[in-house]
């Protein structure tokens, strides 16, 4: 059996073989079907048609709502001073019409509330920073001292 796979002629008749057998199965193989599709076909009927002047008109009867109702609230409180006097249900106003005035006594002492506890609230926040910075530095120090005292101890345990 050696012998004959030792021969320089019968290593390339195998792969020869081998290759032959390949192509046989391959060119035997029946060919794919394919199936074709098609889409439905639609009858469409053309007509050409000429411009001719139209107006429409719509009647109607009932009730006319708007689509979108506007309850509109305040938010501030205060003494109402001026109303427009075209303010009515159903009313239409243009843009930026000034509607109502409301006495602003009352706005504005909130107004200076709100000032007087920003200004204490600033003061304090001031406060805290320097507090927070003075802190930092006592960290600093008693850091410092740390190291210090841990080098003496190492020295205290050399000595021994």
């Amino acid at each position: 059996m050696k012998n004959i796979l030792q021969k320089k002629f019968v290593l390339p008749l195998i792969v020869l073989v081998a290759v032959a057998l390949v192509v046989f199965k391959v060119k035997s193989k029946p060919p794919v079907a394919h199936e074709e599709l098609q889409y439905p076909v639609r009858a469409v009927e053309v007509m050409t048609v000429r411009k001719i002047p139209y107006r429409s008109h719509a009647t109607g009867f009932g009730t006319v709502e708007p689509r979108v109702l506007i309850k509109a609230k305040s938010e501030v409180s205060g003494k109402i001073v001026y109303i427009h006097p075209r303010l009515r249900k159903g009313a239409s106003l243009s843009k930026g019409t000034v509607v109502l005035r409301i006495e602003p006594t009352a706005f504005e002492f909130s107004l200076e509330q709100s000032k007087a506890g920003l200004s204490g609230n600033e003061s304090s926040l001031l406060q805290l920073e320097a507090e927070e910075e003075s802190t930092r530095a006592l960290l600093n120090i008693v850091r410092k001292n740390l190291q210090v005292q841990q080098k003496e101890y190492q020295r205290i345990q050399e000595i021994w």
